[in-house]
């Protein structure tokens, strides 16, 4: 699906900013790359049509949304994030990486386990931690990274569910052999005690 993109996998420490569209001033973060195009303000017939991900409304690098023309065709999105329509440069996707140091120089990956997971794919900076989470953006040509998007797939689950499940039925064989062997083992020692007391 061309209305797909996915974060590069190798920028595995790296979100989308995106604001929820019933007002909530926050900023979130997600992976999800699913693109839409819906209005700024759903209930406003009249707001600027502008892009979303996920249901939510992406943000450029400065917190705003990003505004988009349907009349002039579909979108194009560049390896490095650049949104074009109609071959025409129309703004970029950013993308942020959470940095423990607000320094960029200093790379240093926030404890992404501590990111609050709010569903709907998204996550939220604990506010007991906000300095350990600095989103810097990541430019490319820095720090190596010479692209950041997939155009037309979307980011996928890295869990086998077949594999998982054989997994979990082997766990449970082994659990029950085991609790087979531990029941055995206490009714012979208490044949035992038995036999010793006479």
């Amino acid at each position: 699906n061309p209305f797909n993109v996915a974060i590069a996998p190798e920028l595995r420490n790296a979100f989308f900013a995106v604001k929820k569209t019933n007002g909530d001033p926050k900023t979130y973060y997600t992976r999800n790359g699913q693109i839409s195009y819906k209005l700024e303000n759903p209930n406003d017939p009249n707001s600027q049509t502008v892009l979303h991900v996920g249901g939510h409304r992406l943000m450029n690098a400065i917190g705003e949304s990003i505004p988009i023309d349907p009349s002039l065709g579909p979108i194009n999105i560049t390896p490095i994030g650049t949104l074009q329509q109609a071959d025409i440069d129309i703004g970029e996707i950013p993308i942020f990486r959470m940095n423990e140091s607000p320094n960029p120089t200093i790379q240093t990956a926030s404890p992404l386990t501590a990111l609050i997971q709010k569903g709907d794919s998204l996550y939220e900076i604990p506010s007991k931690m906000e300095e350990l989470f600095n989103p810097l953006r990541i430019e490319v040509g820095q720090a190596g990274v010479n692209h950041l998007l997939h155009q037309g797939s979307l980011e996928g689950t890295n869990v086998n569910v077949m594999s998982e499940y054989m997994d979990m039925i082997n766990t449970t064989r082994a659990s029950e052999a085991n609790f087979s062997s531990m029941r055995t083992q206490g009714e012979t020692l208490t044949k035992l005690f038995q036999i010793v007391r006479g």
